[in-house]
């Protein structure tokens, strides 16, 4: 899909608008992808310098009269708070505009009702119907508030300021409010460290919007707003410990992206709410007909790992718009990375580092799939290049000071100074491998932690658990909702056995994003070590029911129905699990014998399956005493080492561990049903495998002395073989 030039100008004005407005407000992040946006279009193949090419100037008015009276009269004051926001003085920008200081203090107490929340638009109406303990003081239908502010809070709304000067001390004192979190947070997976320690700036805050969106006719009426007070607002529900005003926040969210759909910042928020593709599909209706919807609808099937056709051809769409985007090769390079299309996916990531030299963001994502490759120069590489480009992720640096103590360099925020010198306080020495602790936070507008992710994966490579551990630790010091870093963190403490800290970390992902399924897989895993199944069966049945395109997923819910003794349950898990994992049509029924010739798996050979899944089903089945099944199935593991026999299709996998596993118990259960010739060539072929060789070749020495006992009886010999839990008797012949 291609824009016409004159579609074009306009869209890429009003991306300028976007990056203008996002600026004045310190929405940094917003801005920069709206920035890379309007540069990412076609470029013109002509050289002359004609008029009609050039976009008209941007003309960034503030459309209402009165707003525009009052930026212009605060004009002074406004761009005294913007230079305080930009270096970090939070309370100062906040003082500009909002002189009296608000206490901290926890919500206001609860009550309990029943409110419908109703979303009016000229183009829909979204309804939802809250149960909860907390109800919002604002009474969304009209303009009474449903209760008294609490006492604790100081309402009174600021005279004669512009909702822009308005946004923006509000969300300095949201930003006041998360740095000095981060700083109680201290150190990570430390006693202060989760949900307990909140943003104290949340309450008042939400105070402040409650009070001022009910003297402008509350939810329903969008005449009086611009939607960045609205997005605050959202945003501060969504932060809020209140888990039941997420609905509400999912409200003013959308109110936000109908009025400003270029605030990028507001969708991801909204992405955050959306817990599944039929809540996306609720959603759907009620967002703007615009182009920045179809990029949230590719950035939340991404996060849902959907990677049908109609996702890769939004994709395609949004290309043909924005040919140099950075952003739409980073989803693409996700999806197919997401889809285990990993060469397609490397050659993706390679073409935006040599177009797009210095990006880092979404580059985690390229060093998880190098280790999965494994290719360790490139993975290097990459790591050598993020920390040339920036050691730390740090949008704003923190100043260097020097103390005494150790003689050591530290970088250190101010605010963090005092604490610093204290007397054997916990440090993070930035620029040592070595470092002990994470006592030092470094507070900035935007952190991203990529670097130290990349350098995290390379260590857990090179099989370095502690110094993978140290550098994961790193990027969550500098952003503590870096759901990547979290999962990583997990997998290497399960590599070190650390079950404890290993769970904990897998939480805090879970907390950050409940919508990665390799986080719950991880608890299922470590809940497995700790040989609690029915919680790891709980925990791998989440990662199914959220990824159920990964074969493993399923291997593990089958597993541990297993484990549960639900053995039933666990033969349909792994079945699912060869239905997802193989090239074969699943519409047929697994309920028939794996013997019988209607069964689907009867003909899949040569590596169209994979033989570990195929030897649990049969073990399950050996279980339950049902020996021709499980017998069936390891015929079935078995086959997968050779090609099929018309030599189309796969070429076999070979000789490995499992076909000989499920060798040798074959020849076992041949000893015992006195099939002496097949068990013999069984157990020849496991001599030259070189797995199982000195139980097999005892089995051979066996069957030869038990052939040749019947060569000279004439008769066959009673005999008894233990398999499994079972001891099959076999009577004279």
């Amino acid at each position: 899909m291609a824009l016409s030039p004159t579609q074009q100008i306009e869209l890429q004005t009003q991306l300028q608008q976007a990056v203008i407005s996002c600026s004045e407000r310190c929405l940094y992040f917003a801005a920069k992808w709206a920035a890379e946006l309007a540069t990412s279009f076609p470029s013109s193949d002509t050289d002359q310098d004609e008029d009609t090419d050039l976009p008209p100037p941007i003309q960034h008015l503030n459309p209402d009269p009165k707003e525009a009276r009052l930026e212009a009269r605060e004009l002074p004051r406004y761009l005294l708070a913007k230079s305080l926001f930009d270096t970090r003085e939070f309370d100062r920008c906040a003082s500009v505009f909002l002189p009296v200081q608000v206490p901290h203090s926890t919500p206001g107490p609860h009550v309990t009702g029943s409110t419908t929340i109703s979303l009016g638009s000229s183009q829909n109406q979204y309804k939802l119907k809250l149960e909860s303990d907390y109800r919002p003081k604002l009474n969304l239908k009209g303009n009474v508030p449903l209760g008294k502010q609490p006492s604790t809070f100081s309402t009174a709304l600021p005279k004669n300021v512009s909702q822009k000067s308005l946004f923006l001390a509000l969300y300095a004192r949201y930003m006041s409010g998360e740095k000095r979190k981060n700083e109680d947070s201290e150190t990570i997976l430390g006693p202060s460290d989760g949900p307990m320690t909140a943003n104290k700036e949340l309450p008042s805050i939400l105070a402040t919007l409650e009070a001022y969106f009910a003297s402008r006719g509350g939810l329903q009426d969008l005449t009086n707003s611009q939607g960045w007070l609205d997005y605050l607002y959202g945003l501060c529900l969504l932060r809020s410990s209140i888990s039941s005003a997420d609905a509400l926040a999912k409200q003013w969210l959308l109110r936000a992206v109908n009025i400003q759909p270029y605030n990028w910042s507001a969708w991801l928020d909204l992405a955050s709410l959306v817990g599944s593709v039929e809540e996306l599909a609720q959603l759907t209706p009620h967002l703007p007909k615009n182009i920045v919807t179809l990029m949230f609808c590719v950035h939340i099937n991404q996060e849902l790992f959907q990677q049908g056709a109609e996702v890769f051809g939004m994709v395609g769409e949004l290309e043909g718009i924005f040919p140099g985007s950075a952003w739409l090769m980073q989803q693409k390079a996700t999806l197919h990375y997401h889809t285990r299309d990993h060469e397609t996916a490397q050659q993706i990531f390679k073409t935006l580092l040599r177009d797009h030299p210095g990006r880092l963001e979404g580059l985690e994502v390229y060093s998880n799939l190098l280790y999965i490759l494994p290719d360790r120069p490139g993975l290097a590489a990459l790591a050598s290049m993020a920390s040339d480009i920036d050691k730390f992720r740090s949008v704003i640096p923190p100043p260097q000071v020097t103390l005494g103590r150790f003689g050591e360099q530290l970088r250190l925020d101010r605010s963090r100074l005092a604490n610093a010198t204290t007397a054997l306080a916990p440090t993070l020495f930035l620029g040592s491998d070595q470092a002990t602790s994470e006592g030092t936070v470094i507070a900035a507008v935007k952190s991203t932690p990529e670097t130290n992710c990349i350098l995290g994966n390379y260590y857990a490579l090179l099989a370095s658990h502690e110094k993978a551990i140290l550098h994961f630790r790193r990027a969550l010091t500098l952003d503590r909702t870096f759901q990547t870093a979290w999962t990583l963190m997990g997998h290497e403490y399960i590599e070190l056995k650390n079950t404890q800290a290993a769970i904990e970390s897998y939480r805090r992902a879970v907390d950050t994003n409940r919508k990665d399924y390799r986080a719950w897989y991880g608890l299922g895993q470590g809940y497995e070590m700790l040989e609690c199944w029915s919680y790891s069966l709980f925990y791998y049945q989440r990662a199914a029911g959220l990824c159920p395109g990964d074969p493993k997923m399923w291997a593990a819910v089958g597993g541990a129905f297993g484990r549960c003794g639900k053995v039933a349950n666990g033969v349909q898990a792994f079945k699912r699990a060869l239905v997802v994992g193989g090239m074969m049509d699943g519409g047929g029924s697994f309920g028939s014998s794996a013997g019988n010739g209607n069964d689907p798996l009867a003909h899949a050979v040569g590596g169209a399956l994979d033989p570990s899944i195929l030897y649990e089903i049969a073990c399950l089945y050996e279980k339950s005493g049902s020996w021709d099944e499980a017998a069936a199935y390891m015929e079935l593991a078995l086959a997968q080492e050779e090609g099929a026999e018309d030599g189309d299709g796969y070429e076999g996998l070979g000789v490995t561990q499992i076909t000989c596993k499920a060798r040798l118990w074959l020849a076992r259960f041949c000893y015992v049903r006195g099939e002496w010739a097949r068990a013999l060539e069984l157990g020849n072929e496991l001599c030259q495998d070189g797995w199982e060789v000195e139980e097999a070749k005892g089995l051979v020495g066996d069957v030869r002395g038990r052939m040749s006992l019947a060569e000279e009886d004439g008769e066959g010999h009673g005999c008894s073989w233990e398999l499994g839990s079972g001891v099959v008797m076999i009577g004279t012949v």
